[in-house]
């Protein structure tokens, strides 16, 4: 799974009806899958859905992602910078876009943690000797 999210919905959007104006079964499948890898990467137990065409997103869906993610952030850090999570109800574009752009900065966060893993150990940090 790759972890995706988009965040860069606008007023604009909604006015012409654009694709990231409506709120489908797809975009839930990609914030549950988001959750879903930073739950398995964190070891954190999480309550996720997968969706289907049709489906109705009620607002205790919306809260239970917003819950996911508020776990998913105790379990590890968040910046200082990235939005607040949506308080309830969850029910304009700019609170999607705060959903998912939490959940991508709670992923970007710890992959780029994970990538520098090695810089912190003995040979860089504490490396004894040299020239």
């Amino acid at each position: 799974m790759e972890f995706l999210a988009i965040y860069d919905r606008t007023q604009d959007d909604i006015l012409n009806r654009t694709p990231k104006a409506f709120l489908t079964a797809a975009d839930c499948n990609r914030i549950e899958d988001n959750c879903r890898i930073l739950a398995q990467e964190l070891g954190v137990a999480i309550q996720s859905k997968d969706w289907s065409i049709g489906d109705r997103v009620l607002q205790s869906d919306l809260q239970r992602m917003v819950d996911n993610l508020e776990e998913l952030a105790a379990a590890y850090y968040i910046r200082q910078d990235a939005p607040a999570l949506p308080g309830h109800p969850i029910n304009t574009f700019a609170k999607i876009n705060d959903l998912e752009r939490f959940a991508w900065e709670l992923y970007d966060l710890y992959a780029k943690n994970q990538q520098a893993y090695a810089y912190a150990g003995e040979f860089y940090a504490g490396e004894i000797g040299g020239i």
